[in-house]
């Protein structure tokens, strides 16, 4: 296995261990002497970008605890803070994990992808 051209892809729930278990690797390959030059993919950035694309279209598919509504749209027109939130529908979801597997697909070590569930 070449330490410059593989993915190693850590997913799952909120507080299942997926951050100790990328300090763990990260561990490991120091002892074996392999380069570590990680490119992160953050479940949370992604989420936020499609949160602002939601907002750009009205809040429609997110609330947050200062909404007035829970559906129905909001604004940060008055520059409301953006966390926290809580999604109301699959639309900010099903666009996370699309943008990320589509920036997993354009990098450049894309030929070599394993993942771990």
């Amino acid at each position: 296995m070449k330490p410059n051209s593989n993915f190693i892809i850590i997913a799952g729930q909120n507080s299942v261990g997926k951050t100790t278990t990328y300090n763990t690797l990260m561990e490991e390959a120091k002892t074996f002497l392999l380069s570590d030059n990680p490119h992160l993919f953050s479940d949370l950035l992604f989420m936020l970008n499609n949160l602002k694309i939601d907002d750009k279209e009205g809040g429609f598919n997110h609330y947050h605890d200062w909404s007035f509504l829970k559906e129905g749209g909001h604004s940060h027109a008055n520059r409301e803070p953006i966390l926290p939130f809580t999604i109301i529908s699959n639309k900010i979801i099903d666009a996370m994990f699309h943008r990320k597997l589509i920036g997993c697909e354009r990098s450049p070590y894309s030929q070599d992808v394993f993942s771990l569930f």
